[in-house]
């Protein structure tokens, strides 16, 4: 007779939720890596259209309609690192709302996987027992033979 736990449908299931829940929580992780690197790709541009224009400041000459260009395009790329910002605090909330969900499918499985090593404890303490009183039994039974073959004699 081995031990079985009662709840192990519960437990597996328990399992399979949290293995679910870090999945999502590592995909929401992964979208705000990725517009993190994008914004950073963002001021990388701005950094070099700024180069640019110090450059052809040092250059002189007739160049002042590629520094409207340029500074346009400088302008353009702030209004898109404010969107970006705004895109990654909204993932990085949707992201942590996913964290706390995993941590809580993490907390119910370790809750059930507890109950299932105390049971399991407690099987085999009351199986250790029961093998005791067996033993005792067949010592009993076996001194009672003994003094009743010694009588007999």
């Amino acid at each position: 007779m081995s031990f079985e736990f009662g709840l192990e449908v519960l437990l597996d299931h328990k399992r399979k939720l949290q293995d679910e829940a870090s999945r999502v929580w590592a995909e929401a992780q992964g979208k705000v890596d990725d517009a993190v690197a994008e914004l950073n790709g963002f001021y990388q541009q701005v950094d070099n259209t700024r180069l640019d224009n110090q450059a052809l400041e040092k250059s002189g000459g007739a160049l002042a309609g590629r520094l409207i260009m340029n500074d346009g395009f400088i302008d353009g790329q702030k209004i898109r690192i404010e969107r970006q910002r705004i895109k990654i605090r909204d993932l990085k909330s949707a992201a942590e709302i996913l964290h706390e969900q995993m941590i809580e499918a993490a907390k119910e499985t370790k809750t059930l996987e507890k109950l299932k090593e105390k049971q399991k404890e407690e099987y085999k303490k009351k199986l250790r027992i029961r093998e005791m009183k067996e033993n005792d039994e067949i010592v009993t039974l076996r001194h009672k033979r003994d003094a009743w073959s010694a009588g007999n004699k």
